[in-house]
């Protein structure tokens, strides 16, 4: 059954035939044990990065590898922001899912749809604050790829913004945050660096400087080091000031929904081979 999953490349157009729907649904359901997983050492993931035109800023062919329980997977994307010119897709992704233990190749997936959920993470954490926090925000506003939709002095002085994308944020609220001191975390400096599309990284590259050098003098920090920190995890609880969230994606997340969409898949298509 593996050996002819793998002979096919299924896109999300082929998954929706066998009555599997990437959605909001679907991806909260598979991740609601992943930070279990994480505490535990069950999941983990490395990225890298190769661009291909130093003069072409977001150009690069991606590798994100990463491992989810008992299986293990490759996120290869390509980036081409050159492609918005003529009508193509500006990310092309596949995902590679293996057996952790033996190497077996499983499936290969199209990656665009649980790779490009920015919209469905912004849901979810609207959702979380409105049942934890509701009486504490007075208003949530939501950007899309790189249009603001509230003009930059309608963002309270001591907002906290998450950026689920490469959308760029104005300089201004970068400066902003920096200048008030309030806290900057992302999912991996050294990352969000080489790659430079985002605004954080912009900000740092477009001034002479290095997020992973004068960022972290500020005081920048990533979420695993935030995560051990029981110290700063207290300080957020009772935190008022700016704050400033960005994820470019872990790999091992996209694991994880590959994961739950081969273990739907293969009862699905016991008998069809």
């Amino acid at each position: 059954m593996a050996g002819q999953l793998c002979q096919v490349h299924w896109t999300e157009d082929a998954l929706i035939i066998f009555g599997i729907h990437i959605t909001s649904k679907f991806i909260d359901e598979t991740l609601s044990c992943y930070w279990e997983f994480f505490a535990k050492g069950l999941t983990d993931y490395i990225k890298a990065y190769v661009p291909f035109d130093k003069d072409a800023p977001g150009w690069t062919h991606e590798a994100l590898v990463g491992f989810f329980g008992k299986y293990s997977g490759t996120k290869d994307i390509h980036f081409a922001p050159a492609n918005a010119k003529i009508r193509k897709l500006l990310q092309l992704v596949d995902i590679f899912l293996r057996d952790k233990v033996c190497g077996e190749l499983l499936i290969l997936l199209e990656g665009v749809a649980i790779s490009n959920e920015a919209g469905k993470v912004a849901e979810a954490v609207v959702l979380a604050l409105n049942y934890g926090a509701a009486t504490k925000i007075k208003l949530i506003a939501v950007l899309s790829r790189g249009k603001l939709v509230f003009d930059t002095d309608e963002i309270a002085p001591n907002a906290v913004t998450l950026l689920c994308g490469i959308d760029d944020m104005p300089a201004i609220y970068i400066e902003h945050v920096l200048a008030a001191r309030g806290f900057i975390i992302t999912d991996d400096m050294v990352v969000v660096e080489s790659r430079n599309v985002d605004a954080l990284a912009l900000y740092y590259s477009r001034h002479g400087m290095k997020l992973t050098i004068h960022g972290r003098k500020y005081g920048i920090r990533n979420y695993t080091e935030v995560l051990a920190d029981a110290g700063f995890i207290e300080k957020l609880k009772t935190w008022e000031g700016p704050a400033n969230f960005s994820l470019i994606g872990l790999a091992s997340i996209g694991v994880a929904v590959a994961t739950r969409v081969y273990e739907t898949l293969v009862p699905k298509l016991s008998g069809s081979y």
